[in-house]
């Protein structure tokens, strides 16, 4: 556990850790999942659920192709005397924007290439979070299974109606990468 805080709010990952912000990226020398399970094993009060959490997280910002969550983009969040992990900020689909790396700022499984990702990365990422496999696939299913109806309250939402193109490509592009994390092979 870090030493206790008089300050109430978020203290990012890589302060956590130590690393200078600019290495933000574990290609870099910043952080990765290793890390960032770590610490939340020693210093968040309910670590289980947070690892849960980052599962959730890392698997959703894959599916959207958020090519940028890095380790300033994760935070502990200190208050009333506990630990946790901070809600999410900054995700986004950078698949739009070309002038973006197309890899990964924290390797999933072995790869940084979202291209290439495969069912079996997902048991390197578990291994990576030092938890089954088995939990990482169901928090997939569960995952993908509430994001269906998601899609399609999104997609009948009037104010996209002008963006339209966009989250039809966003959505297939988050079905091909739901199908190559699925599929055996």
């Amino acid at each position: 556990r870090p030493p206790e805080r008089h300050c109430r709010g978020p203290a990012g990952i890589c302060q956590a850790l130590g690393i200078m912000p600019e290495r933000k990226y574990q290609n870099d020398g910043g952080p990765g999942f290793t890390d960032l399970a770590g610490l939340i094993r020693k210093a968040c009060s309910s670590p289980l659920a947070d690892l849960g959490s980052l599962i959730d997280r890392g698997l959703l910002n894959t599916l959207a192709e958020n090519c940028d969550a890095h380790g300033k983009n994760f935070s502990l969040l200190y208050r009333a005397g506990t630990v946790e992990l901070a809600p999410c900020y900054d995700l986004v689909s950078t698949l739009y924007w070309p002038a973006l790396d197309r890899k990964l700022s924290m390797r999933l499984g072995r790869t940084y290439q979202v291209e290439r990702l495969r069912k079996d990365d997902l048991s390197g990422f578990a291994k990576d979070l030092g938890v089954s496999p088995r939990l990482v696939h169901q928090r997939l299913v569960r995952l993908l299974d509430a994001a269906d109806p998601a899609w399609e309250r999104l997609a009948d939402l009037p104010e996209l109606a002008v963006h339209e193109s966009l989250v039809r490509t966003l959505h297939t592009n988050w079905r091909s990468l739901a199908r190559q994390l699925t599929r055996a092979g």
